[in-house]
């Protein structure tokens, strides 16, 4: 009895001092306006993300230097980040390109998607700036062939007052659907 008690008063010592994990989850940025998307003929599936290997894990990695990382056992991701990944952009897409229904995969619902969206990144970090880096393609299905192919390098400088250039990111968007009539 006094070894059992003695056991549980060092777990209960022991367990106040890992202190408490934080989960984080990212969400869409773009606001659902009137007229949101809805299902049409003209779908493009969104393949799952592929992850660096270094941030393809459930902590938050942080960059302390050029080539020294910290991952946080502290700070985790809520979920499968590269699913999460998926979802907002996915539903970013869809309210942005109303023209078309972006679908993520593998996916519960029919899909007769023609084209598919590749996404690969492969620096999702932070110091002073969050730095994005990877690249895109978007790829023919039924004749597997690429379509358009990009590279892209985001840095972003947390501040709450400044907000993303929504009208010049869907310009860059524009320009790779040629005015809505590249895929169909």
């Amino acid at each position: 009895m006094k070894n059992s008690l003695l056991v549980l008063v060092i777990l209960s010592i022991f367990s106040g001092c890992g202190g408490t994990s934080k989960y984080y989850h990212l969400y869409p940025t773009i606001p659902v306006k009137k007229g949101s998307y809805s299902i049409s003929k003209r779908m493009i599936g969104v393949a799952e993300i592929k992850l660096a290997d270094y941030i393809d894990k459930p902590q938050i990695v942080t960059r302390k230097e050029k080539a020294l990382v910290d991952i946080h056992e502290k700070d985790n991701w809520a979920g499968d980040f590269s699913k999460n990944i998926q979802m907002v952009v996915t539903q970013n897409l869809n309210r942005l390109i109303k023209k078309y229904t972006f679908v993520a995969l593998p996916s519960e619902e029919v899909t007769d998607d023609k084209y598919r969206l590749f996404l690969t990144i492969d620096r999702f970090d932070g110091d002073d700036s969050i730095k994005l880096q990877g690249h895109w393609s978007l790829k023919n299905i039924n004749s597997s062939t690429t379509v358009v192919t990009k590279a892209f390098n985001y840095s972003l400088t947390p501040n709450p007052s400044v907000n993303v250039d929504e009208e010049k990111e869907k310009e860059d968007i524009k320009l790779y659907c040629r005015n809505g009539k590249l895929f169909y």
